[in-house]
Order: C-alpha cells, then sequence, then structure tokens
C-alpha cells in the first residue's frame, strides 16, 4: 500500500478504537452496534490483505537477490572459463565465455539461466586446467546451487505475484466499503450523541479527520504488486 492509504488505513482503525472505548455509550442503539462490528471485520479483512501484498512484494525482492547474485557468481566463472581457454587455446568455448556482466544479466528468465547452464557447460571442458585460473569446485558448486535456488523462487514469485494482485483488488474493495461504511452510516448515527455524550461526539470526529480525505470522496490508490497500474480504494 502506498502512504496514502496507510494514513486511510489509520484513520480506520483510529476510529474503530474510539467507536471501542465507547461501547458503553452507544450499546442500546441497535444500528450503531451493528456499524461498530462490520468495521471490526472490515479492518480485519484489510489488514488480511495488506499481508497477502507484502508477501508477495517480498518474494519479488527475493527473486530479484537471487537473481543479481546469481549473475555476478556466473560472471565471474565464465571470466575465469574464458581466460583459460584462450591459454589452452580452446576457441569456441574462450568466443562463449567472451560475456560482460551486462550480457550475464540479459534475458528473460529462460534464456537467463541456460546462459548460465552454458558456462558450466564450457566450464566442463576445461574441468583439469581450471583450477589454475582460480576456478575450484566450491565455487562451481556454489555457481550450480545458485541455479537451483533461482528455479526454486520462481513459481513462488510467480504464485505471489497472482496472490498480490489478488489482494490489491481486495483492498480496493475493502477500502470502498470502509470508506461508505463510516460516511454513510457512522458519521451520521454519531451526530445523535453530539449534545448527550459530546466527548465521545468530538473524540469520534477527531479521529476521523486524522486522514483528510478528498472533498469528492475520492478513494485513495492501492499500488499493484509487480504491475504498472493503480487500483481505486475509497
Amino acid at each position: 500500500m502506498n502512504t496514502k492509504c496507510i494514513n486511510c488505513l489509520n484513520m480506520f482503525q483510529t476510529t474503530q478504537t474510539c467507536l471501542d472505548a465507547n461501547e458503553a455509550i452507544f450499546k442500546n442503539v441497535p444500528a450503531v452496534v451493528t456499524a461498530s462490528g462490520e468495521l471490526d471485520d472490515l479492518v480485519a479483512a484489510i489488514l488480511k490483505a495488506q499481508r497477502g501484498q507484502a508477501s508477495a512484494e517480498g518474494l519479488a525482492a527475493a527473486k530479484k537477490t537471487v537473481r543479481e547474485d546469481l549473475a555476478d557468481a556466473a560472471y565471474e566463472i565464465a571470466s575465469l572459463v574464458h581466460a583459460c581457454a584462450q591459454q589452452h587455446g580452446v576457441a569456441d568455448v574462450a568466443s562463449r565465455t567472451d560475456l560482460s556482466l551486462s550480457d550475464v544479466q540479459s534475458g528473460k528468465e529462460a534464456r537467463f539461466i541456460d546462459r548460465i547452464k552454458g558456462i558450466l557447460d564450457d566450464a566442463a571442458v576445461l574441468v583439469d586446467d581450471l583450477g589454475d585460473c582460480g576456478v575450484t569446485p566450491a565455487k562451481l558448486k556454489a555457481l550450480k546451487d545458485l541455479v537451483a535456488k533461482f528455479e526454486k523462487v520462481k513459481p513462488l514469485h510467480r504464485t505471489g505475484v497472482s496472490d498480490g494482485s489478488s489482494a490489491t483488488r481486495r483492498l480496493s474493495v475493502l477500502f470502498a466499503r470502509t470508506s461508505k461504511l463510516l460516511r454513510n452510516r457512522l458519521d451520521r448515527l454519531v451526530v445523535q450523541f453530539k449534545k448527550t455524550e459530546p466527548e465521545f461526539y468530538f473524540a469520534y470526529q477527531a479521529a476521523r479527520k486524522i486522514v483528510q480525505l478528498a472533498a469528492t470522496h475520492d478513494a485513495p490508490k492501492v499500488k499493484v504488486a509487480s504491475s504498472t497500474t493503480n487500483a481505486k480504494a475509497a
């Protein structure tokens, strides 16, 4: 969620806290009791959807980190294999491993992984000579382990993106429903306590003003994970 949405959620929770603290005042007004309960349910649902969105963002960050580590390790091995191939006159291996870091990093996932597996295959051609150039069995194993780690995180990330998108759409709906509940019902219902319970009334008004919504009641925007569009939430 973006800052505007977080501020709006804080307002929802502050209003919720105000109602909980003054429940004794409106316990005999069923409409207020019902609306307050609905607010509790909506806030709980927003928090759940927020966790889903955050989880997806975490998976995306983890995948990016693994890919960067994998590219760095593959570039090092490719550079050493290239030097070794040049030394021993293995022209085809030298040609294939003549790669910059950006060459290694480029392309979609499948091409990226195929390129790194190709580097490992070329390393196998010169395995008996690589030690002189600084390529140890531990380095080769570490690169293979990173390939396996990246291939493992790929499907998790795809699932996370789907779940995160669903959570974001859910947040849009929940923000709209919560704002509507507050504007159209609770704000109106609390007016009856202005004279009889002024402390409660003004505490409620203060809670509702922590975040000022636009005069048109346009909803805050919820940022969609791994997407270029924003969904609206009221």
